[in-house]
Formats: structure tokens, sequence, C-alpha cells
């Protein structure tokens, strides 16, 4: 029955140390997620951003945004 108890004892040694390096490991993976969801949230502000800028550029230009393609062909067509 000793060798029985001492066998299940560092099986549960071996699982608990598994268990650590897989917890630090979620960890490692959590902060790296958070990470990149900031870097996405903070791309999509600035592709808004552009896109608002593009609007108010042809809204500038003198066209609801078609307003170079009204233009007619050059002299070679």
């Amino acid at each position: 029955m000793s060798d029985e108890l001492v066998r299940l004892s560092q099986q549960i040694a071996d699982l608990q140390e598994k268990m650590a390096y897989q917890e630090d490991g979620h960890g490692q993976l959590e902060k790296e997620i958070v990470a990149q969801q900031a870097t996405i949230n903070k791309q999509n502000r600035l592709i808004a951003e552009l896109f608002d800028r593009v609007k108010e550029l042809r809204t500038d230009s003198g066209g609801q945004g078609g307003g170079q393609q009204e233009e007619p062909p050059p002299p070679h067509y």
C-alpha cells in the first residue's frame, strides 16, 4: 500500500506541475488577446476616420463622390 501511495502522490505532483504551466500559458495568451483586441479597435477607429476623410475630400472636390467620373474622357479616346 505504501508504494501505491507514493506513486499516487507523485502523479498528483506531476499533474499540479502541468496545471501550473497551463495556467501560466493561459495567462500569457489572455494578455496577448487583450493586446491584439486593443490593436484591432485602434485600427477600426483609424479606418473609420479615413472613410470620413475620403467622404469630406469627395464632397469638397465638387460632387457627391462622383465628380471625377463625370469629366469627359481625354482627347485620345
